[in-house]
């Protein structure tokens, strides 16, 4: 009896845990949205931000796609994952770094083996994938070969991964892409002009002063 009173209450905690994370995700996200808490947060670490705080702050509120693009050493995975790596984005953040060797199934979740062996239908376990979170962030996207580009836009597009009878509803507000490329070298064909459509807002990151992290310096001298 004790056991299972103990049990319980720790049920009970965990869940409240899970409550009150949540709660704070939401009230969070919300400051991102309407405060200049994007621009105080990166602030600590990074200089010049005022720029892709606004950015930001308007591609969450308006849940428009972003791109953020230019060479590589300028701090943009370093400035969204201060952003979105607490443990109160935790169930609301798909964070997914694509190459030449991302696949479909790599994509939208793997394939459902189980369901393969017994039925001879191929689906996709979309619980996995981008599709199940709020806020994804693909780490250079356009490395991903057109075939897999294509099945991305296809996607957004329809707001529903599609793969044969089964469909898999978007849950995902906005998708913020990382790259080093600049938008001539994503143009690959029709297909991929088209996916940079789905993205309306970009920012090319790399102006100077050169973004760096602050907690790297132990003091500075004023010239």
């Amino acid at each position: 009896e004790e056991w299972t009173t103990i049990s319980a209450d720790a049920r009970k905690l965990k869940k409240l845990k899970k409550s009150l994370t949540k709660a704070y995700g939401d009230e969070k996200l919300n400051d991102y949205k309407n405060t200049n808490l994007i621009e105080r947060t990166l602030s600590k670490e990074f200089i010049n931000t005022s720029a892709i705080s606004d950015v930001l702050k308007n591609a969450l509120k308006n849940d428009m796609n972003l791109v953020i693009y230019g060479k590589g050493g300028y701090g943009k995975s370093e400035m969204i994952s201060k952003l979105f790596s607490g443990p109160e984005f935790k169930d609301r953040v798909f964070v997914k770094s694509l190459s030449a060797a991302t696949t479909e199934e790599d994509l939208f979740g793997g394939v459902d083996i189980k369901k393969v062996m017994e039925t001879g239908v191929q689906e996709f376990i979309c619980e996995n994938s981008f599709a199940n979170k709020e806020i994804v962030i693909f780490e250079e996207m356009f490395d991903a070969n057109p075939r897999v580009l294509a099945a991305l836009k296809d996607a957004i597009t329809a707001k529903e991964i599609r793969n044969g009878n089964q469909r898999f509803a978007l849950k995902t507000k906005i998708i913020i892409a990382l790259t080093n490329k600049t938008y001539d070298e994503v143009i690959l064909d029709d297909s991929t002009e088209a996916l940079t459509q789905r993205f309306p807002i970009s920012f090319k990151l790399g102006s100077f002063p050169i973004y760096f992290n602050i907690s790297s310096y132990s003091s500075f001298e004023i010239l």
